[in-house]
């Protein structure tokens, strides 16, 4: 939701407010609410025309685990290929899920070839802040990252309708 600018209606007797869905988390298990606020609603824009979005996780298992790593990809291209705007967000290895602005300037205005690919991952390695833990270290999350902005954004492109 991130990655297509969704934003959230928070409301309380006060009145009510909109904020990006990027700036409500702040840490591990913190958000912007203030006590007396509730989150009303999820509002995400219809994407423009060319529009693809996708999300690639690791996980230990399968099915109900907590992901070691989580990259999502929403992304717009020209009609001649060219990446028109796009948002990459990385969740699991950071305290809150974050945008990667220098991997969406590294694929802004180029076609999105193996050169591209290479720079948006590099970029998104370098903005991870993963931990180490029992799911593995935080070497091998910053190295999934890589891969799994490779593949959701390859995964979003293959969803635009062209």
């Amino acid at each position: 939701l991130m990655t297509m600018n969704a934003a959230v209606l928070l409301s309380s007797p006060a009145g009510e407010r909109t904020v990006p869905l990027e700036d409500l988390i702040v840490g591990p298990r913190r958000t912007v609410l203030r006590d007396d606020e509730l989150l009303a609603a999820v509002h995400v824009p219809r994407p423009n025309a060319r529009f693809g979005a996708a999300y690639a996780r690791f996980g230990l298992r399968e099915a109900n685990a907590i992901a070691v790593a989580g990259v999502a990809a929403g992304l717009a291209l020209n009609v001649d290929g060219t990446v028109r705007s796009v948002r990459i967000a990385l969740c699991a290895v950071s305290p809150a899920p974050k945008l990667v602005q220098s991997a969406a300037e590294a694929l802004l205005g180029r076609a999105l070839d193996e050169g591209a690919l290479r720079k948006a991952a590099a970029a998104a390695m370098e903005a991870a802040q993963p931990i180490s833990d029992l799911r593995g270290s935080a070497d091998y999350r910053r190295e999934l990252v890589g891969i799994l902005t490779r593949r959701a954004l390859v995964a979003a492109s293959q969803r635009i309708a062209r």
